[in-house]
């Protein structure tokens, strides 16, 4: 209650602390006085007496307990706005919805909002496109990158404070040596393209179509690069990097991958002319510096290396195969009547004019102090092996001269050594059989067994006076004809024995073959050989097959048997003539 709520007025209200009224209160009637009620122009009314406490507002104040015995005013804000308290967002969104659009539904006006031009078209489509319509700062083009797996087209990366270049490709000369931590030279590079009237080279940055080519002197595209400067190590020009984590059909599948893959594809009626399809080059064009100590040149260099394990032990589970190359020439189904085919061809040439210490058709050596472990089971600078199911070859080594030309000179050697070394075995075929030789030759031959054969002559050379000398003849005739002989100790024409089988007869071979061998010797502090046996097969009775030399006579002589018992009792005596 207001001290304005009784209805009195001051010149009725007696006297603060002397008047006396009486109240009826509930049916009762009490004496009190003045003072017990509040006077216009005192103390608010209290809140616990039915007041507010407050004695003045402003238009559009707002009354609020901020006790459980005390009001508040709020003001009003600039829009008007005042004090709202619900429960929650449903019943907020209850008390807007008659004058705001819901919460969960799309804007439809920005009316009271200033906004950057194409900012409602964003907004309503937000596209990369959109997104750069609006802002006013940006560079290049294209798409919203987000920052895992982006793919940036022709970007301009500026200065970057670092950066990895592992799985970079396209790199420029510059990028790919920082790739690899090397230094950069000096590189200039033109692509060249043939122009469409095919009379020279005009200088591309992109591809122009070919339909034709007048003449095969010139390629469709080139490249021409000149490098200079200063590198501290081994440097590439060009370099081509790629990792490569495919699974190639399965995890356990033969099928292969190939980083780099040309094919050329040719034929056709009027088709002619040799093809290559991967020519390189490295030309020599003058001297290099004095003090160059790798003067090394290579065509092409091809290397297969493993940095890792592969999975294999040793000796039972080895697992992985490593090849610095692998050439093949392959004739496919329907390929037929063709004059050669081989995995490769090694061709090296010599001009007149030139000249060389080494000459080699094929030079095998291993990388010196790096190659420091042998074989587990195989240790072989060349090895001849055939892959299951081939059909096999005739020859393992074949010297020919089907070209028309003679493969080694005649003064040469098939196989020779060279330098003071020595080896366990010359040539060991220990684990091989052999149905006919294991070494044959137009005139000597040494079978599987070690049997062996000489057409004419056979040298055994030995220490001095222990060299062995045998020889065989054409097939004897007549009489006197000798067949073959074995000499000891022959050296430079000089003969210490021999034994010497000749013709007894006129000879025919397979019926008339009659022979006899005869045994020469030197006699001490002579050169000259004597025969001093012959044997033969007599046919005159009393006489045997041996003829004795005879000192005092000079002669051979025929040995002869005595009679029955001339020896002693069931014994001949043999006996030579006078």
């Amino acid at each position: 209650m207001s001290k304005t709520g009784t209805g009195l007025t001051a010149a009725t209200l007696p006297l603060a602390g002397t008047e006396v009224m009486y109240v009826v209160q509930g049916g009762n009637s009490r004496k009190t006085t003045a003072a017990s009620f509040y006077t216009v122009g005192g103390a608010d009314v209290a809140v616990a007496d039915g007041g507010t406490g407050l004695s003045s507002y402003t238009a559009g104040d707002i009354l609020y307990a901020t006790g459980a015995t005390t009001l508040a005013k709020l003001a009003t804000t600039a829009y008007g706005r005042g004090l709202l308290a619900l429960a929650n967002s449903t019943a907020l969104s209850g008390e807007l919805s008659a004058f705001y659009q819901p919460l969960d539904a799309d804007l439809t006006s920005w009316a009271g909002v200033t906004r950057a031009a194409g900012l409602d078209t964003f907004a309503a489509t937000p596209s990369s496109a959109n997104l750069k319509a609006l802002v006013t700062d940006e560079t290049g083009s294209g798409a919203l990158v987000f920052a895992t797996s982006p793919t940036l087209v022709t970007p301009a990366l500026g200065t970057p404070t670092a950066i990895n270049l592992t799985n970079a490709t396209g790199l420029t000369e510059a990028l790919a040596a920082a790739a690899v931590g090397m230094p950069s030279p000096a590189v200039a590079s033109t692509f060249l393209q043939r122009n469409s009237g095919n009379t020279a080279y005009d200088a591309k940055t992109t591809a122009q179509t070919r339909t034709s080519l007048s003449d095969g002197a010139w390629p469709s595209f080139a490249l021409s690069m000149t490098v200079s400067g200063t590198v501290a190590s081994s440097y590439f020009i060009n370099s081509w990097v790629i990792n490569d984590t495919l699974v190639a059909g399965g995890a356990s599948s033969a099928d292969q991958v190939s980083g780099i893959n040309l094919v050329h594809s040719f034929g056709g009626a009027a088709v002619n002319g040799t093809r290559i399809a991967f020519a390189s080059t490295a030309a020599l064009t003058s001297a290099t510096a004095s003090t160059n100590t790798s003067r090394n040149y290579c065509g092409a260099q091809f290397t297969g290396v493993a940095y890792a394990t592969d999975g294999g032990t040793l000796p039972g589970s080895a697992k992985g195969a490593v090849f610095g190359s692998n050439p093949q020439g392959a004739l496919n189904a329907g390929a037929t009547g063709f004059l050669h085919v081989s995995g490769t061809e090694i061709n090296v040439k010599v001009e007149t004019g030139a000249s060389v210490l080494h000459k080699s058709l094929a030079k095998l050596a291993s990388l010196g102090s790096s190659d420091a472990v042998k074989g587990t089971t195989t240790d072989a600078m060349i090895w001849f092996q055939n892959q299951g199911g081939a059909v096999g070859w005739d020859n393992g080594l074949l010297f020919s001269a089907d070209s028309g030309v003679q493969t080694i000179s005649t003064t040469g050697t098939i196989m020779a050594t060279r330098g003071s070394l020595t080896v366990k075995r010359g040539i060991d075929l220990t684990s091989w059989a052999f149905s006919e030789y294991s070494f044959i030759s137009s005139g000597f031959g040494v079978t599987g067994t070690g049997t062996v054969f000489a057409n004419t002559q056979m040298h055994l050379s030995g220490t001095a006076g222990g060299n062995y000398f045998a020889e065989t003849s054409t097939t004897p005739t007549a009489q006197g004809d000798t067949i073959g002989l074995l000499d000891f100790g022959h050296t430079a024409g000089n003969i210490g024995g021999r034994w010497l089988a000749r013709a007894n007869q006129a000879w025919t071979l397979g019926s008339a073959q009659g022979t006899l061998l005869s045994a020469f010797v030197c006699a001490n502090g002579s050169a000259s050989m004597t025969e001093v046996v012959r044997i033969d097969k007599s046919t005159t009775a009393g006489e045997t097959s041996l003829m004795l030399w005879d000192v005092t006579k000079g002669t051979l002589q025929r040995v002869v048997c005595g009679a029955a018992d001339s020896g002693g009792v069931g014994f001949k005596m043999l006996r030579v003539a006078n």
